[in-house]
């Protein structure tokens, strides 16, 4: 019995002694790395961890916006004229309302968002205030449209790109009914037409 007890414990010693043999040759091998890593490597791919680490509070915070956004009803009326001189209405919301209520949970959840133009498009950017990760959507505007009416434009881009960058949704999807009637009426993209 007490044969079989030493045998045991010069088995274990030797396992012991085979793992501190491999753990001794694994960090050998790791500080060889180490010193074949040319100098600012390690700093650059401390960054690009931290950089893809920053858009998962940014994302995280979307997705709670977007699970407290209400559902926003459609409250005004536009009228588009025709080629035929007559016109043809549809619904949508405000920006005003839009921001009314986007506008208290954005900040709550750490989120600014920012408009800027490129070129004839009106960038819309939502960051992350602590990270200052950022993501962004793009809507062209006619930049040979005359003053009022590029005012209307932007406010129009604005709230196109706002709704798009967080999934925003209005109360009735006509599934692109509207866009459709409106390119068949004037003989265009149809564009004029889209609710929100």
């Amino acid at each position: 019995m007490t044969g079989g007890c030493a045998m045991k414990t010069d088995r274990q010693k030797d396992r012991d002694a085979a793992m501190k043999a491999a753990q001794a040759e694994l960090d050998r091998k790791r500080e060889e790395a180490r010193r074949d890593v040319p100098p600012g490597i390690e700093q650059e791919i401390t960054e690009r961890n931290a950089a893809k680490c920053g858009r998962i509070p940014l994302l995280r915070a979307i997705a709670a916006v977007q699970s407290e956004m209400p559902i926003l009803r459609k409250t005004q009326t536009a009228t588009i004229p025709t080629k035929t001189g007559r016109g043809f209405e549809y619904k949508y919301i405000p920006l005003e309302e839009i921001w009314a209520t986007l506008q208290p949970l954005l900040a709550k959840h750490g989120l600014a968002v920012t408009n800027t133009m490129d070129g004839c498009n009106m960038k819309a950017h939502v960051f992350h205030v602590e990270t200052g990760e950022s993501i962004s959507c793009g809507f062209p505007i006619d930049p040979k449209l005359p003053p009022q009416s590029l005012g209307s434009a932007y406010t129009y881009a604005r709230r196109y790109a706002l709704c798009a960058l967080l999934q925003i949704v209005a109360d009735k999807d006509d599934d692109g009914a509207a866009a459709m009637d409106a390119a068949r009426r004037t003989g265009g993209g149809g564009a004029a037409a889209l609710d929100f």
